[in-house]
């Protein structure tokens, strides 16, 4: 329907005719149970809902009987009302909107880039992120900094090595503000998050940062064998927790740590802190085993870094493998379950550069990962690169700069992502590949009423 459209009721003999109206793809309802048309008039269509609350009756057409049981000297005609705020479009009672604010947020994702300028820079976001991953957009000597609020400002770790975690004390992301976060580096780009444009490390010191909220509180959880202090919103969570595993590697400890989200984990990634070893990537969507982030292996089905198990809604499984649980060590997990605008699948490649694979994810997405199961390049398209016409990749296993070839383009859509190379990376005929995708950050919309028995039909 539409603002303002209107429904006339025709004139009511008293003799109880039978009379109706019709409309086409409406909503009608009042506070009475019945849709009155006078008192003591009232009409009842096909499929109309009674009752002591409220009716409506929502389709493609609508005929209303009217039972003229009282006799009207005029037509009325009823006006139609439409609340379309956000993704919420329902109809509304004669209610009056007393107000639009902001309500919890939706999606805690976002991508930006900035140029950097050899010193201090606040990034706004839009939040508060507990989780920021940055790369230089055009460096290929620039490494993958990831900085999260339970180790952090200054901590960073390294997607594309192995190397244990490093406190550059005010360097790196110096703090985490309200709405962004701010860099601190120097004009070679030393610290990868900030560099002057000629820097050794910074190139042409463009750069993109990827960022996830979690919480503003850190809470202890028991959920599983090994205590965990966690961040979370139900849907992302940062974890750490320290490892307890006294046997062979390669073999199911028993141990676990509680996640704190709401449903089961769909993809884990984590890193133990005081040593080299690999870091590990469980999904849903793939044989159990692990990934490696750090590399372009194929997927291992043999190691024990996940036991084998999958998650359950409050925690992840551990096996007796270093890279996820040894003795006394510490571990920082990120860990993410599936949301309105978080998705994890796998799609089959078919070869095609003309037709390839459509994935309909149900939002739009502003961050798509993509890994073969084989021994291929893990992949990184966002919106905050994205032109109408490239595609630049990003690859976490390596310190390359960012990539636009044709063979591997991957288009970010309104609904999903569309594979638009026939590169084995990205679309090999018969090779399955995994993804994460993430929508951009948005906030709910809150609406206050004076009459609040509208909150109902404001359904998303």
């Amino acid at each position: 329907w539409i603002e303002g459209d209107t429904l006339t009721a025709p004139l009511c003999d008293g003799a109880g005719t039978v009379q109706s109206i019709a409309g086409n793809n409406i909503e009608l309802f009042d506070a009475s149970g019945r849709w009155a048309v006078n008192s003591g008039n009232y009409a009842e269509g096909p499929e109309v809902e009674t009752g002591n609350d409220n009716f409506r009756y929502t389709g493609q057409s609508f005929t209303a009987a009217v039972n003229c049981d009282v006799q009207s000297t005029e037509a009325i005609t009823y006006g139609l009302k439409a609340s379309s705020i956000g993704s919420l479009t329902r109809q509304l009672k004669s209610s009056v909107i007393t107000g639009v604010t902001d309500g919890s947020i939706v999606s805690g994702f976002a991508p930006v880039t900035y140029s950097g300028n050899g010193g201090t820079q606040s990034i706004t976001i839009g939040f508060a992120p507990d989780l920021v991953w940055i790369k230089s957009r055009g460096s290929s000597t620039s490494l993958h900094a990831l900085t999260d609020t339970i180790r952090g400002p200054g901590h960073i770790l390294r997607s594309n090595t192995a190397e244990s975690d490093i406190d550059y004390g005010e360097f790196g992301v110096k703090s985490f503000n309200p709405d962004g976060f701010t860099v601190l580096d120097n004009s070679g780009g030393s610290y990868d998050v900030n560099g002057s444009p000629g820097g050794t490390y910074s190139g042409d010191a463009v750069y993109v940062a990827w960022c996830w909220s979690a919480s503003d509180t850190t809470v202890i959880n028991n959920d599983g064998t090994i205590e965990s202090q966690v961040r979370s919103n139900g849907n992302f969570s940062v974890v750490s927790y320290t490892g307890e595993s006294p046997g062979a590697a390669n073999s199911d400890s028993g141990s676990s740590f509680g996640h704190g989200l709401n449903s089961p984990a769909k993809l884990v990634i984590l890193k133990r802190l005081d040593d080299g070893n690999n870091w590990q990537v469980y999904h849903a969507s793939a044989a159990q085993g692990a990934f490696v982030l750090n590399t372009t292996s194929a997927i291992d089905t043999e190691i024990y870094s996940f036991a084998k198990k999958q998650p359950t809604s409050s925690v992840v499984y551990l096996g007796n493998n270093p890279e996820s649980n040894a003795f006394d060590s510490p571990y920082i997990a990120y860990c993410w379950a599936d949301s309105p605008t978080q998705s994890f699948g796998s799609y089959e490649g078919n070869g095609s550069a003309s037709a390839g694979p459509v994935i309909e994810c149900g939002f739009e997405p502003a961050f798509v990962l993509i890994k073969s199961l084989g021994t291929d390049n893990w992949f990184v398209f966002d919106t905050a690169r994205q032109t109408t016409t490239t595609y630049p990749a990003l690859r976490p296993s390596t310190a390359d700069g960012e990539t636009t070839s044709a063979s591997q383009n991957v288009e970010l859509t309104s609904t999903g992502f569309t594979i638009l190379g026939d590169n084995t990376a990205v679309n090999g005929s018969g090779t399955t590949y995994i993804y994460a995708a993430f929508g951009q950050y948005t906030k709910g919309t809150q609406l206050t009423f004076d009459d609040d028995r509208d909150l109902q039909y404001l359904l998303p």
